[in-house]
Formats: C-alpha cells, structure tokens, sequence
C-alpha cells in the first residue's frame, strides 16, 4: 500500500513536471528559436553542476538517514542541523564565487558577457535554492509524500508562469533569469509545509556539528556529484562544440532532440524506479537479483521497443507540438537518440547494482570513462561527418556501457 502510494505521488509530479516542461520549451522556442534554446541548455547544465555543490550533494543521504533516524528525535535534530551547517556553508561559497565572477562566467559559459546578470542573479538566489532542496529532501525523508508532491507541483507550475512571462517581457535575459531565480522563490512553500509539521521545532535546526554525521553525508557526496558534473559539463563541451562548428542554431536543435529524449527517459524511469528498484534492493543473493533484473527486462524492453517506435513514427508531429518549424531538421536525430535511450535504460537496470552494493569507486570511474568517450565521439563524429551524425557518439556509448555493466556483474548475470 505505502509503494503503491508513493508510486501514485512519483507519477503525479512526473507528469506535471513533463508536461509544464513542454510548455515551457514550446514557449521558449516560439520566442527564442533554436538559438535561445541553445543558451538555455547551457545556462541549466551549468546551473545543475553548481547547485549540486552548493547543497554539497548530500540529498540523497538526508532521505536516507532521515527515514533510518524517524523514530530517534535526537539523532534527526543532528542530522538536520548539520545538513543545513553543509548547506549554507557551501552555498554561500558558491554564491560569492558566482557574483563576483560573473562577467568572465558568462563569458566562458554563454559566449558573451551581457549574460552576467543571470549568473549575478544564480548565485544572490542559490542560498535559497539549496535550502529549498534541503527541506524537501527532509518531507521526503519523512514520508509527507502529500507535501512534498504539493511543493513539487506547485514548483513546476511557479517555474512555467515565470519562464512564461520573463521571456515575454525580457526575451533570452528573461529566460537565463527565470531559470536563476524560479526555484529560489519555491523556497518560501517548501518553508511554510515544513514550519506547518506537526514535528516542527526550530531545535531541529541548531544542534552542535558532529563530526560522525557530517561523515555520513560526505559517503554520498561523491557519487552524487560526480554523476551530475559528468553529465552535464560533458553535455556542455558538445554543445560547445557544436556552436563553435555549426552555429547556434544547430546546437538548438540538439538540444531540443535532447530535451525530448531526457522527457522519454524520465518517463521510462520513473516507471521502472516504482516497480523495479525495490524489488531489486530487496533481492537476496546474486540468483534472485540476476531472476530481478530478467523479470524486469520483460517488461522495459518491450515498453522501451513500443515508445522508441511510436515517438520515431510521429516525430514530425512532436516536432510541430513542442518546437516550431525551424526545428524541422530535428529529424535527422532521432533514431540514434532513441537507439542509445533504449541501451541506456537497459545499462542503467544493471549498474544501480554498483549503488546498491556500495562500489563507489567502480561508479565514479565509469561516470567519469563513458562522460569522456561520449565527448571524444561527439569531437569525432562532427568533425568526420557532421552535425547530423553527432547521435551516433550518443548511441555508442551506450551500447559500449551497456556491454560493460554486463562485463563488469558478469558473475551475477551468468550464476547458474
């Protein structure tokens, strides 16, 4: 009953969050074309790498010892005192180094310093950021599903209204801004829900550091943050690559077959993360995991064959919905986006067995291996035959992890 809940919640924000991203996406590209879209994408790797440091990417250890800890108050209070120790202490830090390094950041990132603003605005507005995702990741934690679903919802739809009227009014500068400021707002939302516990106490929150707790955040701190800083900053030296190749307009148009090949794979993966993960943490030796992860590709390969054909059959027309016609050229991108989505999925059902079993060393060293074979690729391909054959550096390396999670819980997958 509570997974079947918790299911209904995930879906539930998944598909406000798609759906309001699409809308958003859809206003960006009437306004901004496939250029804008482009300095968007750049902006939000960006924006991902270092809000990821300022919250010092301890989300996922706050869920976790939040629930192993609800029933010892004491032990809460110090976990949630010293999470937000961690929080304003790198946020502040990242905030300080992003105002006043503005104008060379923009420079580097954007390819003109009249961006500046948006970054100045990122990092007056990260504080807040990282302690939004601070108490979200506590109700989350907690189990106040209805809460954090509400938070989450309410985030998506705060983020579209303001993307929706900065870009109006300020074009590709309200665009930057909103992306730097929308989810900062949330923060007072996410404040009142938790001011509103019935568990509430400001006591909660100013506890001593402890040494042992901050050690246990620092264990998830690595992985976390080497998985969003592989996949992003490799997404930006492409698109870089791109622009300084093919122009602007092409890297737009990567982008966009990026964005729709990211909103299949939230779907695919959220459906699976319902179903499929617990079953598979809760697995006991290596037959029963191996039976696991069988029994679950009966069910995401057939899905994942089905979605990748329906959304290569009717790609004009979701070209047409959530893009323009100057993104028609997309085209030419999808069989090898959705071929390399396809070997993501099943790569990924494999290597959370390196999560689950702690090897955090193997993790990191294939984020960082796979992040630069997708790069040297992207360099390869677009140099050799074009933009247009830049999704086959995508779907490659794919391929090329899937066989090396196969290679690597070889043990596990062949036992008798």
């Amino acid at each position: 009953m509570k997974l079947l809940k918790a299911s209904a919640f995930s879906g539930i924000i998944t598909i406000v969050r798609t759906l309001t991203g699409f809308v958003s996406n859809k206003f960006v590209a009437l306004y901004l074309g496939p250029s804008g879209i482009a300095l968007v994408g750049q902006f939000i790797n960006f924006a991902s790498i270092v809000t990821t440091i300022a919250n010092g990417a301890i989300n996922n250890g706050i869920i976790k010892y939040t629930s192993e800890y609800s029933n010892d108050e004491e032990k809460s209070k110090s976990l949630y005192s010293n999470a937000l120790w961690v929080s304003l202490s790198f946020s502040i830090f990242v905030a300080l180094f992003l105002i006043t390094g503005a104008p060379y950041i923009s420079q580097q990132i954007l390819n003109d310093s009249q961006y500046s603003w948006s970054i100045i605005a990122l990092g007056g507005g990260i504080i807040l950021y990282s302690l939004n995702t601070l108490l979200i990741s506590i109700l989350n934690g907690r189990g106040q599903l209805k809460e954090y679903t509400i938070i989450n919802v309410l985030g998506s739809f705060v983020s579209l209204i303001f993307t929706i009227v900065m870009v109006y009014y300020y074009n590709i500068q309200g665009a930057l801004l909103s992306l730097a400021l929308s989810q900062s707002i949330v923060f007072f939302i996410t404040l009142y829900k938790i001011i509103e516990s019935p568990w509430f106490e400001w006591q909660f929150f100013s506890q001593k550091v402890d040494k042992q707790i901050l050690k246990n955040l620092s264990k998830f701190t690595a992985m976390a943050a080497t998985s969003v800083a592989c996949v992003s900053f490799s997404q930006m030296l492409v698109r870089t690559n791109i622009i300084n190749t093919n122009g602007l307009h092409n890297a737009g148009i990567w982008q966009g077959m990026l964005r729709i090949g990211e909103s299949h794979l939230l779907i695919v993966v959220t459906a699976l993360s319902t179903a499929y993960l617990p079953r598979l943490s809760s697995a006991k030796g290596d037959k029963e995991i191996k039976l696991e992860i069988l029994s679950g590709y009966k069910i995401a390969i057939p899905f994942l064959l089905v979605s990748c054909i329906l959304i290569y059959v009717f790609r004009t027309l979701i070209i047409t919905a959530l893009y323009s016609k100057d993104f028609s050229s997309m085209e030419g991108l999808f069989l090898f986006q959705l071929l390399g989505n396809l070997f993501k999925v099943l790569a990924w059902m494999i290597s959370f067995l390196m999560q689950a079993k702690a090897m955090a060393k193997t993790y990191i060293l294939t984020e960082i291996i796979f992040a630069s074979i997708y790069v040297l690729l992207s360099e390869f391909f677009i140099s050799q035959y074009g933009f247009e054959m830049v999704m086959v550096a995508f779907f490659l390396t794919y391929l090329i992890y899937f066989l090396s999670m196969i290679f690597i819980f070889r043990k596990i997958l062949f036992i008798r």
